[in-house]
């Protein structure tokens, strides 16, 4: 085992320096590149994190004095930037994709909920970037990230009350009427959010959630119906 430790030491050496490393990291235009290569060094940390739990639980059968492993420290510092490169090149992704998919696949909770996400995982990496010179750079690609984001947050009320369950006809047909534009899904299948914000329908985002929410209250009454009318289907009175 002991030969095994050696080298899985030597090993973590490697990891470590790769982890320090992250701080060179300061090309905005490389982003996919660095999340990507940091997704490969989360799947080594992960691996060498077992490794010595195995070894502490090893040691601990033998007697012997546990190894401290810094691996929780050095996890910690790699999540910084981990959270910085991979949420920006899941924003940047993403961000095309909610705007141009096809509107049956664009579900608005789970833009709200990434939205939120990204926000809260951006601002962890800025506040430890700003206190440390080597990393101010960071901060600058970090806050153009950000802009982006909340250029983008104004947008998401769309995509949550428009595609809610229960929008029918005739809720699109009222907000037809409304901004006098004729507009369905169904009726243009190359329908999406860009063309929502196209037709400047954040200008009546009142409207909207007012449709939105009548649109999930009948949603629910028609399905509280037809648990209804499955309970009692086939039941035979005397």
């Amino acid at each position: 085992m002991k030969d095994e430790q050696s080298e899985f030491d030597n090993d973590l050496k490697d990891v470590i320096e790769s982890v320090d490393k992250l701080s060179t990291m300061q090309d905005r235009n490389k982003y996919n590149e660095y999340a990507n290569q940091i997704i490969e060094l989360d799947k080594s940390l992960n691996q060498y994190i077992k490794k010595s739990v195995d070894y502490n639980e090893q040691e601990h059968l033998f007697g012997t004095n546990l190894t401290e492993y810094p691996l929780k420290e050095i996890y910690k510092k790699f999540e910084i930037y981990k959270g910085m490169w991979v949420t920006t090149r899941d924003f940047k992704k993403n961000y095309v994709e909610w705007l141009s998919c096809k509107w049956e696949t664009l579900n608005g909770s789970e833009v709200e909920s990434n939205v939120q996400n990204y926000k809260i995982l951006l601002n962890k990496s800025k506040k430890v970037f700003k206190s440390k010179d080597e990393t101010l750079v960071l901060v600058d690609i970090i806050d153009e990230v950000l802009n982006d984001l909340t250029k983008f947050e104004k947008f998401v009320p769309l995509a949550v009350n428009l595609r809610v369950q229960g929008m029918l006809d005739r809720h699109w047909d009222q907000l037809s009427k409304t901004i006098n534009k004729d507009i369905n899904p169904k009726k243009d299948p190359e329908f999406n959010l860009q063309k929502c914000i196209d037709y400047g329908l954040l200008n009546y985002i009142e409207t909207i959630e007012d449709i939105s929410n009548k649109a999930i209250k009948e949603y629910g009454i028609r399905s509280e119906l037809d648990k209804m009318y499955s309970a009692w289907k086939g039941v035979e009175f005397d």
